[in-house]
């Protein structure tokens, strides 16, 4: 379920779902397991004792790095899919596997010789990773997109594709603590479009000028 989001995102706004929605889901995928397992490595008594069955606790140590290493050379493998499949370009493909070389490097002296602090380490560049192997997708796709459509586009427009680049990788990384405010916002626009009804049931805009919140 933790990789569904691009699906779902990409349905939600294309109607359809396509091979990019489905890359994206597959990059999430392969990434889910070394990710997590990275982390039961060094937290392994807390899930055995917790009787949930993680790979360190039911294969043991050795056998989890071994599957993290081989999960990470596929993931660097999936994650060339976008360049392949057209949707990013040359800025994406060196990003990626800039990115994943890193990755694969820790997952392979993670390998070699085990460390607690060496999981640890692995298991934070795993976050790190996957955002911003997605802001390189991202900034990699406005790049293509101000290129293209440079000619089509006025100084208003090429604003807004430069400056939604940031801002959307911003709340990407800063979603989590943002949400309870999204939550917020939503209940105060929702208070008020209601201050604009009049009793008769129709929307009045000079009510905003009479009603005391939407005034104030």
């Amino acid at each position: 379920s933790g990789a569904m989001p691009p699906v779902l995102g990409w349905a939600a706004v294309t109607g359809e779902i396509s091979h990019d929605a489905l890359i994206l889901f597959l990059i999430i995928f392969i990434w889910t397991p070394p990710h997590f397992w990275a982390l039961a490595l060094y937290r392994v008594e807390d899930y055995r004792k917790s009787g949930l069955p993680m790979l360190p606790v039911t294969h043991g140590n050795d056998f989890t790095r071994l599957q993290i290493l081989l999960y990470t050379l596929v993931l660097v493998a999936a994650t060339l899919l976008p360049f392949v499949q057209g949707m990013s370009g040359w800025l994406y493909l060196v990003s990626a596997l800039a990115l994943g070389g890193w990755f694969l490097a820790l997952a392979w002296r993670l390998w070699r010789a085990y460390s607690e602090a060496l999981a640890r380490r692995t298991f934070r560049y795993s976050i790190w990773y996957l955002a911003w192997l997605f802001a390189a997708l991202l900034i990699g796709g406005a790049a293509w997109a101000f290129m293209r459509y440079d000619a089509a586009m006025d100084v208003y427009e090429k604003g807004i594709l430069i400056g939604a680049v940031p801002s959307l990788i911003w709340l990407g990384w800063f979603w989590r603590p943002l949400r309870a405010l999204m939550v917020v916002v939503t209940v105060l626009s929702l208070l008020a479009i209601s201050l604009y009804q009049t009793p008769a049931g129709t929307a009045d805009l000079a009510r905003s000028e009479q009603a005391f919140m939407l005034k104030y």
